[in-house]
């Protein structure tokens, strides 16, 4: 089970066991992980908010990134597979994982030209114009 405060490999959110830690941010941390209760056969992320992030505030801003987060549906954006709060009141979410690179070391490792990669961020630009439609949509 995790600990209020902090994480480590193996600890349990809900019925996840993390595996790596992927990364952090302002809001929470990122993990890989997999399901032990036997109900989902497959990698997942779980991002978990800051402990120190307890408030009403943050938690709401968690809360309301999840609700968009799920009514997303778009090739270029991991869906949202699951949520909930540790038995420490941490808020997490699960999305799918996705193997990759970021865009700048996929775009070194293959010698992309200006064009090519300008290509890339504009589909990037594209999926984040998406995303922030459902965001303003779910603002209403």
């Amino acid at each position: 089970m995790a600990s209020p405060d902090t994480l480590r490999s193996g600890d349990r959110v809900g019925p996840y066991r993390l595996v790596d830690e992927l990364g952090r941010g302002g809001m929470g941390e990122v993990w890989s992980a997999v399901r032990t209760d036997g109900s989902l056969d497959r990698a997942v992320a779980v991002k978990v908010l800051h402990a120190d992030l307890h408030g009403s505030a943050p938690v709401g801003r968690f809360l309301r990134e999840r609700e968009i987060l799920s009514a997303l549906d778009h090739p270029g954006i991991a869906r949202i597979l699951d949520g909930g709060a540790t038995d420490g009141g941490r808020q997490y979410l699960v999305m799918e994982a996705i193997a990759g690179t970021g865009i700048y070391r996929f775009c070194e490792e293959r010698g992309l030209a200006p064009e090519e990669r300008l290509r890339l961020v504009v589909d990037a630009a594209r999926t984040l114009g998406a995303a922030a439609v459902v965001a303003l949509e779910a603002e209403g």
